[in-house]
């Protein structure tokens, strides 16, 4: 606003100066023409370049919080003695790990930041002592222990904001615990290499990822060279076991469609498949999948727990997932239920019903339009 002001004040004052000399005879109305008309392109080139600087310079400070970002280290890094790549690939891909893996929380604890409390949802507010912030820690992650068995399909349920993608996320390490450890068949996750580990588990967000890319190519994303070599065998078995080969086939190209940018040609419940079929496709030992049928609708969330009702009965794989979907928590091998006082209760649905009565009262009021008349 200051610069066209100033802009609109300059013409004025040229027209005011102008018409006063024109009209005393000591500028002729031809001149003063061509001189308001030679103003007008100088000040248009002006204002260009005005507005040239500005778009620099507010690129120069988003380019410096970019490579301030891509040159940070991550905080997460492999120990000294990590099973690396290279054994990795001479073991089989599953150096020390039985295929499932038994999965064990000890103790674990963990809190977010006072200044990351925005992210984490936490639902916690920075405390003023005497003027000045003072760092509190926020997420109920307190001293939680579990197991998840080898080949079980577990259910983790709770309250909005109490932690449960926190606790899935440690598996994948996006996070590390602040106390306690989590063992993978008795080896500490945290010896493990990272990258390799990564390979070895699926993950299914409830946001899918999808790139502007074909689907074998959406499929396989991800895959290491060595898994890639019989991709397209590889890619229809995924795909048939997420039950996304059939829409699949009905797309006009099958698997080199073009899935469009974030996968605008897709349906949510269709790239919800696809995301499940990637997953798939690397054969995980472990399987995370933080409430990948929340936003879909009743056709696609059927399709999606068909998929994973089928895993469930193979017993090939560790799943947990975190879900609201009271008919998965019903048919799952385990249910942990994590309350908003940081407790950590687990069982089966049926026994939770019977002798736990926070889990009663969660059930009732998260499902209540489902729960059978007692």
């Amino acid at each position: 606003y200051g610069r066209r002001l100033l802009y609109h004040i300059t013409d004025y004052s040229i027209f005011i100066l102008g018409m006063w000399l024109t009209v005393h005879g000591q500028l002729t109305i031809g001149r003063y023409v061509a001189f308001r008309g030679y103003c007008a392109r100088f000040s248009e080139g002006i204002e260009k370049l005005a507005d040239m600087y500005q778009s620099i310079a507010t690129s120069r400070r988003a380019s410096q919080r970019y490579f301030e970002l891509v040159d940070r280290k991550p905080n997460i890094g492999d120990a000294q003695d990590s099973v690396s790549d290279a054994v990795a690939m001479a073991d089989n891909f599953r150096p020390h790990l039985t295929q499932p893996p038994l999965i064990e929380y000890c103790n674990v604890s963990f809190a977010y930041p006072a200044e990351s409390a925005t992210l984490a949802n936490a639902g916690r507010r920075t405390n003023e002592v005497n003027g000045a912030a003072k760092d509190t820690a926020t997420g109920p992650i307190d001293r939680v222990s579990f197991e998840l068995p080898p080949g079980s399909f577990t259910a983790l349920v709770g309250p909005s904001g109490v932690g449960k993608s926190t606790l899935a996320s440690f598996l994948l390490r996006f996070y590390e615990p602040q106390n306690g450890s989590i063992m993978v068949d008795g080896e500490e996750l945290g010896d493990l290499d990272v990258h390799w580990w990564r390979q070895q588990v699926g993950y299914v967000e409830q946001e899918a990822a999808v790139f502007n890319r074909t689907v074998h190519e959406n499929i396989c994303y991800g895959l290491s060279s060595a898994s890639t070599s019989d991709s397209s065998a590889n890619v229809r078995r995924a795909a048939k076991a997420a039950h996304a080969h059939e829409f699949i086939q009905r797309l006009p190209y099958q698997y080199a469609t073009v899935c469009g940018e974030r996968g605008g040609r897709l349906s949510g419940g269709q790239k919800q498949r696809l995301a499940l079929a990637r997953a798939l496709s690397r054969d995980p030992c472990l399987l995370v999948l933080d409430e990948p049928t929340a936003s879909l609708d009743t056709e696609s969330e059927r399709a999606v727990a068909d998929a994973l009702e089928e895993l469930r009965r193979r017993n090939s794989t560790t799943v947990l997932m975190i879900t609201h979907r009271l008919e998965t928590v019903k048919k799952a091998d385990n249910v942990l239920f994590f309350d908003r006082n940081g407790e950590m209760t687990a069982g089966r649905h049926e026994d939770l019903m019977r002798d736990k009565p926070r889990y009663r009262r969660f059930v009732s009021s998260e499902w209540h339009t489902q729960l059978p008349d007692e």
